[in-house]
């Protein structure tokens, strides 16, 4: 699915990662969801050493802007102050 992020307070801290970036993220098996244990803040380079090789891209969402994170992109949010974030998926009819 694809999603809109709309910053209504505050700021956010966004990391994005394209889908080709997958098996370097190495995502968790058995899990409801999409997720990574690396902490892109953190990373532990020596436990994840091929983290070196994602494609980040930064964005800061400040109060009245949007982001649109396509399907199959990896993100993560951190808030840089006190926020409030609202956020929908959506799918192509096609």
């Amino acid at each position: 699915a694809h999603g809109w992020l709309a910053q209504v307070k505050g700021s956010k801290l966004f990391i994005l990662y394209p889908p080709s970036d997958t098996d370097l993220l190495q995502p968790l098996e058995g899990e409801a969801t999409t997720q990574s244990p690396i902490d892109p803040l953190a990373p532990d380079l020596e436990i994840f050493p091929n983290y070196e090789k994602c494609h980040q891209y930064y964005a800061v969402l400040r109060e009245g802007e949007t982001l649109l994170c396509p399907d199959g992109w990896w993100h993560y949010a951190v808030s840089l102050d006190e926020s409030i974030t609202v956020m929908r998926n959506f799918y192509n009819a096609l």
